[in-house]
């Protein structure tokens, strides 16, 4: 049981944001607490979001936190917090998962030089404590 839950504590964090099908073209996001542009920011899931069928649509959490299903990503990558392309061609619903591209972001400098601020903490056990708090997450 120890070793169960254990996993279990370990993907609790990653589930976080999830974009899972629910059947009939609709989906559902698990609840994520993430950073978007520096501030921190509380999304409390959804259920029952229908897709249209036979299309591709990008699921993403927008600079104001709603869940949003659009054709292509927004052109500016600091003010959306992507999770997943939903397809619903040949009469099903498949979802490619792309929590990832925020999970292992490394925020820099632009030309502004403003912070990119758009970061989902990952967990690194091997941080110690050489890190300042400048590098940590």
């Amino acid at each position: 049981n120890r070793r169960e839950q254990r996993l279990n504590s370990i993907l609790n964090g990653w589930r976080q944001g999830m974009v899972v099908s629910e059947g009939s073209f609709k989906i559902g996001v698990y609840p994520i607490s993430y950073t978007l542009g520096g501030v921190r920011k509380t999304f409390e899931g959804a259920t029952g979001v229908s897709v249209p069928q036979a299309t591709a649509k990008v699921a993403y959490l927008n600079s104001t936190g709603a869940l949003t299903l659009a054709d292509t990503w927004p052109a500016d990558v600091t003010n959306f917090l992507p999770l997943a392309i939903v397809d619903t061609y040949d009469g099903e619903t498949s979802i490619a998962d792309v929590r990832v591209l925020t999970a292992f972001h490394v925020p820099s400098l632009d030309a502004s030089g403003v912070r990119d601020r758009r970061i989902v903490t990952a967990y690194c056990a091997l941080g110690g404590a050489s890190l300042t708090d400048a590098h940590r997450p």
